[in-house]
């Protein structure tokens, strides 16, 4: 809640990025280092997407996720504080994929916590298990 309290104020700013994966990391209880799958993972998980779902969530949360890549580890294109087309030409590119990265992000939040209220769960645990696959064997030739 304390991350939506600040994406309240920011209006398609790169900050909106850092804060929406502040936000999805500690909803989703992923630890330092845990990767992109984690996060899509149990986001698909939690929201109890569809198979033929997945592949857009996959490609819409890449998106969000090399932004924040970007801003966090260097390479992110910045533009002029003012946000001005007639100062720097690329203000309309750089804010119009950083909008739609960071609104795409905010309905997959709300939606989490949606989910939560639905269910009445005030935090979430993600128990990983293993399951052996007989299905083919290593090594194995024809």
């Amino acid at each position: 809640m304390f991350a939506l309290l600040h994406l309240a104020k920011l209006d398609g700013e790169m900050l909106s990025v850092v804060w929406l994966f502040y936000a999805l990391e500690s909803l989703l209880q992923t630890k330092v280092g845990e990767n992109f799958g984690s996060i899509v993972r149990r986001l698909t998980l939690l929201l109890g997407l569809a198979n033929n779902e997945i592949p857009t969530m996959k490609k819409q949360m890449r998106v969000l996720y090399d932004l924040r890549s970007a801003i966090v580890h260097g390479g992110f294109e910045a533009i002029h504080p003012m946000k001005d087309e007639a100062i720097d030409k690329r203000v309309d590119g750089v804010f119009s994929r950083l909008l739609n990265a960071t609104e795409y992000g905010l309905v997959v939040l709300v939606a989490a916590i949606q989910k939560m209220a639905e269910e009445n769960w005030p935090q979430l645990r993600f128990d990983e298990i293993i399951v052996g696959d007989n299905s083919t064997t290593l090594g194995a030739t024809e």
